[in-house]
């Protein structure tokens, strides 16, 4: 097995991010970078989710493939190593992702991509894995076609992304493939059936996420977006579905999300005004940088810099300087221990760096 000098880097700087941040926080400020960056490649997107609204957008001021992979180069020497997503909107609407990635691995760093699957047809999972990708997630909302065709606002996406599941599974690659879903009203009746479908496409894990209010980078939250969804599940139907998932992860089945987190999904379902207050959040682990080059803690807080800024070392302490830790204390965006700001244990951080060395 090949271990990666940056997979290590990344997990020992993860667990000493966490030690700083609980012990001293004036330690914390000096010494503490992040260990991430997510960086949106574009806006657009190919589909018309009902539960996100980056179709909407009708400006795009998408980066250049010389722009974003300087902006690679100049994180690195602001961090280090460093973890890359590639995200957006749909990035698989570029035709340079394939190139992105191989500059991330020039750099050193090891690289997700997380696609919704419509264009992964032979030729290009083919190219994706080839480039040297560490980690794919396909999102998949469903395990009937019809149901996620229709959260996703176009026919066919079901096929299409199941179909570049299994052609992944013909290719030689050492790529981590995982599929995600978003825990609502339309899967969470038959969740075990779905699960054990997404175990069958031969997965190396399954990551399930809350249902939080539409996101585009808006910062205005409707207090009463949940009961005007479609999709927010009864408390009955989520904790029936919450107990089925962490009994399947109990039996093996590949759910990456830890069981803390899991039950932290099933406290928020069932009192969400609650809930904002019960746990803390991760927001400075990762630097967002969106399509436009903007770089934020957090997708519901403002820019901190631009990536032309003359010296993003400076941009950063600046930003520690205000308290970040006091600013992640008084959000009430009501997202706190989910998805993408989810505290892990040092425990799980541990884990999760053995999981990464698998595919290094």
């Amino acid at each position: 097995m090949k271990f990666s000098k940056n997979t290590i880097c990344i997990g020992v700087h993860k667990v000493t991010n966490k030690l700083f941040k609980s012990a001293n926080i004036n330690l914390y400020s000096r010494f503490y970078n992040p260990a991430q960056v997510s960086i949106d490649i574009t806006n657009k997107c190919c589909l018309r989710c009902v539960h996100c609204d980056f179709w909407k957008n009708t400006k795009s001021h998408d980066m250049t493939t010389e722009k974003i992979m300087e902006s690679l180069s100049r994180m690195k020497k602001f961090l280090g190593c460093y973890h890359l997503t590639i995200t957006g909107g749909e990035p698989l609407l570029r035709d340079d992702v394939c190139e992105i990635i191989s500059c991330a691995k020039q750099l050193g760093l090891s690289a997700t991509l997380i696609t919704n699957g419509f264009f992964m047809d032979e030729e290009q999972t083919k190219n994706i894995v080839g480039s040297g990708l560490d980690k794919l997630i396909v999102s998949l909302d469903s395990h009937i076609p019809d149901v996620h065709d229709e959260t996703r606002g176009r026919r066919g996406c079901f096929e299409r992304a199941v179909a570049g599941l299994r052609n992944i599974r013909s290719f030689k690659h050492n790529t981590g493939v995982y599929v995600q879903t978003i825990l609502m009203k339309t899967n969470l009746s038959s969740v075990e059936e779905m699960l054990i479908f997404f175990e069958s496409l031969g997965v190396d894990g399954i990551i399930l996420q809350a249902l939080w209010k539409n996101l585009n980078y808006s910062l205005e939250s409707a207090p009463d977006w949940r009961a005007k969804s479609l999709l927010w599940p009864t408390i009955e139907e989520s904790e029936k579905a919450l107990d089925t998932i962490i009994r399947l992860k109990t039996r093996g089945v590949p759910i990456h999300n830890s069981f803390k987190q899991l039950s932290a999904i099933q406290s928020y379902y069932a009192s969400p005004d609650k809930f904002n207050g019960m746990f803390s959040c991760d927001t400075g682990e990762t630097v967002k940088i969106d399509s436009s080059g903007n770089m934020r803690l957090c997708y519901a807080m403002e820019p901190f810099a631009t990536i032309d800024d003359a010296d993003i070392g400076d941009a950063w302490k600046g930003i520690l300087r205000k308290d970040i830790t006091q600013r992640i204390n008084s959000c009430n965006m009501g997202c706190k221990a989910l998805n993408c700001n989810y505290m892990y244990s040092t425990y799980d951080l541990i884990l999760n760096l053995i999981e990464e060395i698998r595919y290094s």
